[in-house]
């Protein structure tokens, strides 16, 4: 995410902030420039979380590790498949973010014109 105008990446579950977590992930999830969501547990926070995401038209990447075929209101959604124990698969996830990252970079500065 570096040189792509990013800041750091932010995990609501993880802030010291004295607030309700779902308040701020709502918060973060309509404020945030870009969204990696792992959909591999299917959460259903998570799936809810991805749906306001999309509710804003803001960018998200999608990773996972499904080796099922994904739900269908998802199917039809770009998402990275990874190996969870098998280090060459992260490997080629990571190549993959940043060119999905490359690509958002691109869009947002043809945007800003």
């Amino acid at each position: 995410m570096e040189g792509l105008g990013y800041g750091d990446p932010i995990r609501v579950d993880k802030s010291d902030k004295p607030t309700h977590i779902t308040t701020e992930i709502i918060q973060q999830l309509v404020a945030a420039d870009l969204v990696i969501a792992d959909l591999s547990a299917l959460n259903a926070n998570v799936f809810y979380e991805l749906g306001i995401r999309h509710a804003y038209k803001k960018p998200c990447i999608l990773v996972s590790d499904w080796v099922e075929k994904p739900p269908f209101d998802v199917a039809g959604i770009n998402t990275i498949k990874y190996v969870y124990d098998d280090p060459t698969s992260h490997a080629q996830v990571i190549k993959r973010i940043r060119v999905q990252l490359s690509e958002l970079h691109k869009k947002r500065k043809l945007a800003i014109r």
